[in-house]
């Protein structure tokens, strides 16, 4: 979506299309890395700057700033069920006696 965003930023606008491309290609490229470093607290972090930068991208075209809502939403429903099932396979780690692994599933 933020690819198509920085194709479809044609017509007037208040700045230069080349720079627009450039700041499309750039939160996409961000969004790639925020995907891969997922598994540290630093990821989350740049995947909530990816949906913040979506947002403010509605600023330039505002139909993204449907897009923005609707994965937004996802974003954070990711998050906390993510955050309820770690939880829960580390509870049910400790009934079976067992230590979490490095990933939240039990060890051994």
């Amino acid at each position: 979506m933020v690819w198509q965003l920085a194709r479809v930023t044609g017509g007037p606008r208040p700045a230069d299309p080349a720079v627009l491309l450039g700041g499309g290609i750039g939160l996409a490229l961000l969004c790639l890395v925020a995907a891969g470093a997922l598994r540290s607290r630093a990821g989350v972090w740049l995947g909530w700057a990816c949906q913040l930068l979506t947002l403010a991208s509605a600023l330039v075209l505002p139909a993204m700033a449907v897009v923005a809502v609707l994965f937004g939403g996802l974003w954070w429903l990711c998050l906390t069920q993510g955050q309820r099932i770690d939880a829960d396979r580390a509870r049910w780690a400790a009934e079976a006696g067992q230590a979490p692994g490095p990933e939240g599933t039990a060890a051994g």
